[in-house]
């Protein structure tokens, strides 16, 4: 695709989807293109694995599971760390990460064990992960199968918007923990982002992560719908929410507009944003209770 053409498609789908972006850098053109590539997040590896195919992906973290049929083929090159002797013998020209998960000391000590190019998704909303999708795939050549994605968020988050959920539901998002410990969402955050993509209103302390919530709080934020972690063969979480006392009085409860979905859609910015946010909306127009 021409440079103009590139960017055009890229002004044109941040209209889109509500942001107002500056005008964006232009790239000088690309000296080489990367071939060895690491990724250092769950998040990355989706979209290194998925949309791109320029480039040969060299190691992933231990947490990886997505996409099942080849993500099993792609060494690990770290767990909670990363394996700083098996980057070394990789040598990346690029790694991938996820900006939320590491320590600048730490994405030091990886540029200078590898001395390669380091790409980090920072974004808390969805016009700035679909920023960071064109310039990665810039980067990385993949501008088509990048673009592809990035208009299916945007088909998704303008399906949900055509069709304006009245009146708007306050949504709680919500990891369930051990012993009643649950985490809720911050109002910052790209799940939260994903919640008003979505037709809602995100409720929870101010930030951009997971905080652990006491049912005082909960309560008095009473949410309309609840959205948990789970799936159709683990909805321990969400019978356990169900079932709290501490949480009998909230509307969500009441009327069992406790929706579960996928631990992994719900909490990476990864290959399935559109999903989530279509997973949101039906939750949100969803009327009946119960998990989803």
């Amino acid at each position: 695709m021409r440079r103009s053409a590139w960017f055009a498609v890229l002004i044109t789908a941040l209209a889109l989807t509500g942001c107002q972006p500056k005008a964006p850098s232009v790239r000088a053109p690309r000296a080489k293109y990367i071939q060895s590539v690491v990724s250092l997040s769950p998040s990355t590896t989706e979209i290194a694995m998925v949309f791109v195919k320029s480039f040969q992906l060299r190691g992933r973290t231990a947490a990886d599971d997505y996409p099942v049929s080849n993500v099993d083929t792609v060494e690990i090159v770290a767990s909670v760390k990363p394996n700083y002797e098996r980057l070394a013998a990789i040598k990346p020209e690029l790694v991938l990460y996820d900006a939320a998960l590491f320590s600048p000391d730490e994405l030091d000590k990886v540029k200078k064990t590898t001395g390669a190019i380091m790409f980090g998704f920072k974004a808390n909303s969805i016009d700035e992960f679909i920023t960071e999708l064109y310039e990665f795939g810039s980067l990385t050549a993949s501008e088509a199968g990048v673009n592809e994605y990035a208009n299916r968020i945007i088909r998704e988050a303008g399906a949900a918007k055509a069709e304006p959920i009245t009146p708007v539901p306050k949504v709680a998002v919500i990891l369930p923990g051990e012993g009643g410990r649950d985490y809720i969402a911050g109002t910052d955050s790209f799940v939260a982002s994903a919640v008003k993509a979505a037709g809602g209103e995100p409720v929870g302390p101010g930030g951009n992560k997971f905080m652990a919530v006491n049912a005082e709080s909960l309560v008095s934020m009473n949410p309309d719908v609840i959205i948990a972690a789970g799936t159709k063969e683990n909805m321990k979480g969400v019978v356990a929410l169900l079932s709290n006392p501490r949480y009998k009085t909230l509307n969500a409860i009441k009327n069992q507009r406790v929706h579960a979905i996928d631990e992994d859609v719900l909490v990476r910015k990864g290959a399935r944003v559109d999903q989530l946010i279509k997973a949101l909306f039906q939750s949100l127009s969803n009327t009946s209770g119960g998990g989803s």
